[in-house]
This record gives C-alpha cells, structure tokens and sequence, in this order.
C-alpha cells in the first residue's frame, strides 16, 4: 500500500495495513521525546510510539 492510499483508506474509515504516521518534531523536541520515552535512538523512539 503507498502512502497516498494509505491516507485516501485512513479518510475513508478503511482498514489499513499500519497507521499513516506524520511527525514534524524539532529537533529539540525530539530529543525531549526520546529522552522521556527512555529511548537510545530515533528508530527505538518510533517503535516505542507505534506499540
């Protein structure tokens, strides 16, 4: 599923195959995010957001 299907389906209250996800952090506020979440990098912070 490409990403625009993914947003016409999530619009629609269509199932999807994972959840379309648009994040606009600052830097700053990343570093917050995954400081709070306990996490040692981006990817372990997306995981920890997604589950």
């Amino acid at each position: 599923m490409t990403p625009k299907e993914r947003w016409r389906r999530t619009f629609r209250r269509e199932p999807v195959d994972r959840l379309a996800v648009d994040y606009w952090g600052t830097p700053e506020i990343t570093a917050r995010l995954r400081q709070r979440l306990n996490c040692r990098d981006d990817r372990e912070m997306w995981e920890a957001l997604y589950n």
